[in-house]
């Protein structure tokens, strides 16, 4: 999503187009609570990365390519649970 504006609450998934750290299968989901401008098209993203729970695990700072984001939908964000809720 070319131009992804994310705001605190947003849960977002980080991957390779994000961050090359996020390459193969390394992607995460973020939910945000701060977000920094740092140059033109960069972000510094603070928040929790949601664990297979569905829940917040651990708090995270990561810098990304605004273009490379995606918001998390609802059906991803239940695909990282396993198992019933």
């Amino acid at each position: 999503m070319p131009g992804l504006e994310p705001k605190p609450g947003d849960a977002l998934l980080i991957n390779g187009a994000a961050n090359s750290d996020f390459d193969g299968d390394g992607q995460i989901f973020l939910r945000v609570i701060r977000v920094e401008e740092t140059q033109p098209g960069w972000l510094w993203l603070h928040g929790y990365e949601i664990n297979q729970r569905g829940t917040a695990s651990r708090k995270r700072q990561v810098h990304v390519v605004r273009d490379g984001l995606r918001k998390a939908e609802v059906y991803m964000l239940r695909s990282v649970r396993k198992g019933p809720r």
